[in-house]
């Protein structure tokens, strides 16, 4: 019966191990490297628009977009960043806004 209960307890550490093994070489091979680097994208940088009764996408794009850039240009990255198919916004609905040019 002892012998039983130590192979069953040799087959687990070695389980373990076997495990560990995996999870070593998935984190050093870059599996899960992506997951550990700095989001610099677009979308790491934008800031959150809350909408309130009344916005419209024209109205946030004068608010928040460089005054040397095209409206028509920033509210087609807004579009693209919150995938809206259609310009209607509600009251409540946050909106991630791109970075300042």
């Amino acid at each position: 019966m002892q012998n039983i209960r130590s192979k069953s307890s040799n087959v687990a550490a070695q389980r373990r191990i076997v495990v560990s093994a995996v999870v070593v070489s998935m984190a050093l091979s870059g599996v899960w490297a992506p997951r550990l680097v700095a989001d610099t994208s677009q979308d790491a940088q934008a800031t959150i628009h809350v909408v309130g009764q009344g916005d419209t996408l024209w109205g946030v794009a004068r608010l928040h977009a460089s005054e040397r850039n095209d409206p028509r240009a920033f509210i087609d990255r807004v579009r693209r960043l919150n995938d809206l198919s259609t310009a209607e916004l509600s009251p409540g609905q946050e909106l991630r806004l791109p970075p300042r040019d």
